[in-house]
């Protein structure tokens, strides 16, 4: 109760000042060995906690840290790009070692990559909307 309460009020605060801040909401217990992604549609950014997956560093000018679901904030190092497949790259991922896990954000891949997101039961389809060409798939 006590989280939730605190979650609103820093979405109350964000809100009132206009200002956005990357953010992730995702739930169950990760650990940082596991090298896989999870399709998150709350999430503001990618975000990765290996570093040395990175291109195209960039500095981290926009982003100083990304707030987590129970509050907490953490630092981003980096800012990158990072190529997954064949026409498959994300832009842009913050990198925050602290993190757990990583996270690609629906609305930026949709965005970045002009492409939509077919969700089954237990898998899911990233499809090129001009080719209609299937670029991605994850499974759960």
């Amino acid at each position: 109760y006590e989280v939730l309460l605190k979650l609103l009020r820093t979405n109350q605060v964000a809100e009132n000042s206009k200002k956005t801040s990357p953010t992730a909401n995702m739930t169950g217990k990760i650990t940082k060995a596991n090298n896989s992604w999870i399709i998150d549609s709350g999430a503001s950014d990618h975000v990765t906690h290996w570093e040395n997956w990175l291109e195209n560093v960039k500095t981290k000018s926009n982003y100083t840290s990304v707030t987590i679901p129970n509050g907490e904030t953490l630092e981003v190092k980096r800012v990158g790009d990072i190529h997954l497949s064949k026409g498959f790259s994300l832009k842009d991922v913050l990198s925050v070692p602290d993190f757990n896990c990583n996270l690609l954000s629906v609305s930026k891949i949709t965005r970045d990559l002009n492409c939509s997101l077919t969700f089954l039961p237990d898998k899911c389809f990233v499809q090129d909307l001009p080719s209609k060409k299937l670029i991605g798939m994850g499974k759960e």
